[in-house]
């Protein structure tokens, strides 16, 4: 799917959760309805680069609870 596409769906739709840094990008996660959806995001230009579906597995990269915080 193209990225306006994406883009589509995602923006006006979608439900900003966090950031996190990612190089010189930010790593944007959204909700539309069950999907979460990673944004690559450039700051500097304000370019979306890239957007996908985020696999679950790397979802607690955007927690902001630290898990050896709490034990």
């Amino acid at each position: 799917m193209p990225l306006s596409k994406k883009g589509d769906l995602v923006f006006p739709q979608g439900e900003y959760i966090n950031s996190i840094p990612f190089g010189k990008y930010e790593l944007l996660l959204y909700r539309v309805g069950y999907n979460f959806f990673e944004v690559l995001y450039n700051p500097t230009t304000q370019i979306v680069h890239d957007i996908n579906i985020a696999e679950k597995e790397r979802l607690h990269l955007f927690s902001k609870v630290k898990i050896e915080e709490i034990y």
